[in-house]
């Protein structure tokens, strides 16, 4: 069974989900809290955010 992360609320992911249209890592921890940092990905191409 695959251990699934809490989300730190509902309105981050809603303004994440509006706000971008992909996740970055700084993302990812920001709706995920208590992520491992082994556990989030470098980018797989050189897309930045200003």
């Amino acid at each position: 069974m695959m251990n699934i992360p809490q989300i730190s609320s509902v309105e981050v992911a809603v303004r994440l989900y509006y706000e971008w249209l992909s996740l970055f890592n700084k993302d990812i921890k920001e709706l995920f809290p208590g992520i491992s940092s082994s556990t989030v990905q470098p980018p797989h191409s050189s897309v930045h955010r200003a």
